[in-house]
């Protein structure tokens, strides 16, 4: 049977905004700096000079594979792993916010019967 993805909502596209660019953006923006470092210090001093000449072409060289790999990887991270942002994102979530962490804790608490604990987690919220 075919099921129907839900529409992701506001924080679900917030929170693979802020992943995307943690994991991708921010590691492009390195890009150039990384790039610079590699050739002067492994390509110009060895044979492989001869292949690729210049700087300009060595980045060529990367974005002609370096741009499809990460594509890839993307559509990897967010399509074969479905869970994953959301995981993320509650894991966030539970570090940033100590009511999540409580009313998870409470809801455990309930689920294996014992509501005096739930009670008591939940106490310094009320």
């Amino acid at each position: 049977m075919d099921e129907k993805q839900e529409k992701p909502n506001f924080w679900e596209i917030f929170n693979r905004l802020r992943i995307a660019y943690q994991y991708y953006i921010a590691f492009m923006l390195s890009v150039p700096t990384f790039l610079a470092i590699i050739y002067e210090k492994y390509i110009e001093p060895s044979i492989l000079s001869k292949l690729i000449p210049t700087q300009f072409t060595f980045i060529i060289a990367f974005f002609v594979v370096g741009i499809p790999s990460l594509w890839v990887l993307s559509l990897y991270h967010y399509e074969i792993k479905e869970n994953r942002p959301k995981y993320e994102m509650a894991k966030l979530d539970m570090a940033v916010n100590p009511w999540n962490r409580s009313i998870a804790q409470a809801i455990m608490y309930l689920a294996e019967d014992e509501k005096e604990k739930a009670k008591e987690v939940l106490k310094e919220w009320v």
